[in-house]
């Protein structure tokens, strides 16, 4: 082999090692950021219901990131990305609804859409591949 061609693989591989690592730290972060909103919750702490949504928005936006980046793409990881993503992008207008002109809210509500829109994308086809 030539050793370009050594590199594209080596390059490819370590891609594929850090994707994955990415991925899994993502599904962690989300599943604890929703369980810290949900324990919050059940504490009855001072403004449990907003914080329980603050949290949740935020967790299925990372959730959704970390399925969307497991591989191989299946029809069910897509679908689990595509309702967290939808669902992030319909809690953080209620979240962030004094402060719509953040620029953190408005950065992370178009990574949510953004993120709806090419995993529903994806999912078209994946399904059209296994049709046809």
């Amino acid at each position: 082999m030539r050793p370009a061609m050594i590199w594209l693989v080596r390059l490819v591989a370590a891609w594929q090692r850090v994707r994955s690592g990415v991925s899994q730290w993502l599904l962690r972060g989300g599943l604890a950021l929703i369980a810290y909103g949900v324990v919050y919750w059940w504490k009855g702490l001072p403004y449990p219901a907003a914080i329980l949504m603050t949290y949740s928005a935020l967790g299925c936006l990372a959730l959704g990131a970390g399925l969307s980046l497991r591989t191989p793409a299946s029809v069910k990881t897509l679908s689990l990305s595509l309702a967290c993503f939808v669902v992030s992008g319909v809690l953080q207008p209620l979240v962030f609804l004094f402060n719509p002109l953040n620029p953190v809210a408005l950065l992370s509500l178009a990574a949510a859409w953004a993120g709806a829109v090419h995993t529903f994308a994806r999912l078209r086809v994946l399904r059209a591949g296994r049709r046809g």
